[in-house]
């Protein structure tokens, strides 16, 4: 179930901000006390509340099913530990998170989230930038497990992840992200660790690591980004010199561009994207060298001007979901199927049930199909719903499991992505 925090009130943020005010006696500090329950905005309060300190983000939710909603876990200037807030803009984590810092890697993917089209950003600052701070060592509520308090989100970025120069702890990090992102429903985009930033050295590692990063719940960009050292209002400009980044944060945004413009069905990537902004420059690959990488499910940068080329997972093999639009198609369609059969719950489990049910999952495929979700000419080319005695065993109706099956065309006319959605009434 997802707990929601409550949003602090302004005496309460007034308290949490006293620096060490001196009273003489205990009844000075009674009579502070109830100023402070009384008067939100005593006159005694100036100069005990810390100018610089903003308090809190505003607590949201995303409502209904979003594609486009991302969550970074990583170190910032400032802001509050191992608590995630919805951001809607740069101006909002200049706010509170103190803005692009060269202190800290993943300020800068934030900057390229929102400069790429992103919108809807849930940022967790973790304590350190090491495998155990960015993902919490087991311990609940702290790393990427604080964003257990995060309603939803489709995409999980943890720049910082690869501080570690072990290989095997890297390997092993990025599939407790993998991991963690899968259980979410989301996907994980990852860039390459700093120092293998070798073509082939890149394709080794993959390949020596393929037991903890091979998922259809991962991604993972080759190329950096040249991107400005200042300019932490959401601008490219500003003093000091350039850095590189990886493309994960980048990417997250043109993900998100690319959902509201095609569809979360439209593969992310190609000459149809916009060319990254606030970039001046992209790392170089030969035709040999990019084919190498794709071959080992690796998405590159493409210069002049600079886009991504590819959308493949992690996973390999043949499967339809080696393909990022065909996996984060299945988790749209799962989840809006799962909001249309919400009125299922304590329904009696007989065959009147089951009918409502395939009629309004068909009712939902077909909409999707009219948007251009799916291959096909006909609906029957283009997608499939059963709910009946054949999708339900005795187990299941004395458990009261609702299944429906379905299956959709990602790729081409006729050949089905199967789904299987039990719904527990």
């Amino acid at each position: 179930m997802t707990r929601r925090r409550e949003t602090r009130g302004k005496a309460g943020q007034a308290g949490a901000r006293l620096r060490g005010a001196r009273c003489a006696g205990t009844g000075a500090w009674l009579l502070a006390g109830l100023c402070l329950l009384a008067l939100t905005g005593c006159d005694a309060l100036a100069g005990l509340v810390d100018p610089e300190d903003p308090g809190d983000p505003p607590t949201r939710v995303v409502e209904g099913v979003s594609t486009e909603v991302a969550a970074m876990v990583g170190t910032f200037a400032r802001g509050p530990l191992h608590r995630p807030f919805l951001l809607e803009s740069m101006a909002e984590f200049d706010t509170w998170y103190g803005g692009v810092d060269p202190a800290h890697e993943a300020s800068f993917h934030v900057r390229a989230f929102f400069q790429n089209g992103g919108r809807r950003l849930w940022v967790s600052r973790a304590a350190a930038a090491t495998p155990a701070g960015l993902l919490g060592g087991g311990v609940a509520g702290t790393g990427i497990l604080a964003l257990d308090d995060a309603n939803r989100f489709d995409l999980l970025l943890v720049p910082e992840l690869f501080t570690s120069n072990q290989v095997t702890d890297r390997a092993v990090a990025a599939g407790t992200a993998i991991a963690y992102a899968a259980s979410r429903g989301a996907m994980m985009l990852l860039d390459p660790p700093a120092e293998v930033q070798d073509p082939q050295a890149l394709v080794a590692w993959v390949n020596g690591s393929a037991l903890q990063l091979r998922s259809r719940h991962a991604a993972l960009f080759y190329g950096r980004l040249q991107v400005p050292e200042a300019g932490g209002g959401g601008g490219t400009g500003g003093s000091g010199g350039t850095r590189w980044i990886g493309a994960s944060g980048a990417a997250a945004g043109l993900y998100g561009w690319n959902d509201r413009e095609r569809g979360v069905w439209a593969p992310p990537a190609g000459t149809s994207l916009p060319g990254m902004v606030g970039v001046q420059d992209t790392d170089a690959l030969t035709t040999a060298q990019r084919e190498s990488l794709t071959q080992a499910q690796v998405n590159t940068l493409q210069r002049g001007p600079v886009r991504l080329w590819g959308a493949r997972t992690l996973l390999g093999g043949e499967s339809a979901y080696t393909f990022v639009h065909v996996q984060r198609l299945a988790t749209y369609v799962e989840a809006r199927v799962r909001g249309a059969l919400t009125w299922t719950a304590g329904q009696p489990m007989d065959v009147p049930l089951w009918i409502r049910a395939q009629a309004d999952t068909e009712a939902l495929l077909q909409e999707l199909w009219v948007q251009g979700a799916f291959q096909g000419l006909v609906a029957r080319d283009a997608y499939f719903a059963r709910c009946d005695a054949s999708t339900h065993t005795s187990a299941d109706i004395a458990a009261r499991r609702l299944k429906v099956v379905l299956g959709f065309a990602a790729i081409r006319p006729g050949e089905f992505v199967p789904l299987v959605i039990t719904v527990q009434l």
